[in-house]
């Protein structure tokens, strides 16, 4: 098929990375999460005795080392829980797929 689309060459990768993101799971913060390394949530939430990092009295920090792409959505997520509260931004997100 890559000999008469050249665009399916790089198909096997492309599979596998949905392999592998199908797989993944991350049960989150306070549940001992943490599978991206440049998260410091896990940690942090209880140095700071807080739930979500917009409740810290030094959000927004540098402690996470996110991409640009990453430390854009955090912020987002972040700034949204704190101007309607955490229980309307999950009605907001629960039936938006995350990928």
């Amino acid at each position: 098929m890559a000999g008469f689309m050249p665009v399916f060459a790089g198909y096997p990768q492309f599979r596998d990375m949905l392999e592998h993101f199908s797989k993944a799971s991350c049960p989150g913060c306070r549940a001992g999460g943490g599978v991206y390394p440049a998260c410091s949530a896990k940690d942090c939430y209880r140095e700071m005795r807080v739930e979500y990092c917009f409740q810290c009295r030094e959000y927004p920090c540098e402690r996470n080392r996110y991409d640009e792409v990453h430390l854009l959505r955090w912020k987002q997520i972040n700034d949204r829980m704190k101007e309607v509260g955490v229980e309307r931004y999950y009605e907001e997100q629960k039936s938006i797929p995350r990928y």
